[in-house]
């Protein structure tokens, strides 16, 4: 199994105001869910979505501990679209499966606040960047 395998359920993109990002996103067709705290990533997050469009998950740091904090401070402040999120039917075996192939666990499962409280972990691959995983029950 590989990420190829998998079904893209969003793109992750830090942002410095959530607000001001949303608004370009509703200027430009999307529709913007209300913006929630997530307080075991501490951030701001709200999804952007438009009919047959990727969907967008925007997410501003809470404060200066927030990992999102970190991307924008290399990437000057900009915006910065820094992973691709899959939704997989189970978390735990993609995971074990992924880690065969030299993908490293960087944030196990946890529930995500955003996303109806579905366990999502993050991984790494020196080749491929950072990915998320969402876990979506049938």
């Amino acid at each position: 199994m590989n990420i190829s395998d998998f079904k893209i359920h969003h793109i992750g993109v830090a942002v410095a105001d959530i607000e001001s990002a949303a608004e370009v996103y509703r200027e430009n067709g999307y529709l913007c869910t209300t913006p929630v705290f997530d307080p075991l990533q501490n951030v701001n997050i709200c999804f952007a979505e438009k009919p047959d469009e990727l969907r967008a998950e925007l997410l501003a740091p809470a404060d200066e501990r927030s990992p999102v904090s970190d991307i924008l401070k290399k990437s000057g402040g900009e915006p910065e679209v820094y992973h691709v999120c899959y939704a997989v039917s189970d978390i735990d075996q993609t995971i074990s499966d992924l880690r065969k192939e030299r993908w490293l666990l960087v944030k196990p499962p946890v529930p995500a606040v955003a996303c109806g409280n579905a366990r999502v972990a993050f991984l790494y691959s020196k080749e491929a960047g950072l990915i998320e995983l969402l876990e979506e029950k049938s």
